[in-house]
């Protein structure tokens, strides 16, 4: 129910053109409920994770794992300005 509840709240702050912040304990499910935000606007264009470099991989793989669907990218080394021009929808740029 906690997980739900998070993702109907996003999802709420997100038709009102809002943003929203998960901050809680470890091991609450803020990825996934941030996870099932992101395949429901999926459609609409590619997602933007900022995380500290020590957890990137983590959501990676937790993109793969829960939602392999969307397309995982990390931005790092290469041409990054590339890689933004050629996002499209279904794309999560970590």
């Amino acid at each position: 129910d906690y997980q739900f509840q998070g993702f109907e709240w996003m999802s709420r702050l997100s038709k009102w053109g809002m943003g929203a912040c998960l901050a809680d304990d470890m091991g609450l499910g803020k990825t996934i409920q941030a996870l099932a935000v992101m395949i429901s606007h999926a459609s609409k264009g590619p997602c933007l994770v900022i995380a500290p470099t020590s957890v990137c991989m983590n959501w990676h793989t937790e993109i793969s794992r829960f939602a392999p669907t969307l397309n995982s990218i990390q931005l790092g080394t290469g041409d990054r300005e590339k890689i933004i021009k050629n996002l499209k929808k279904l794309d999560v740029l970590i």
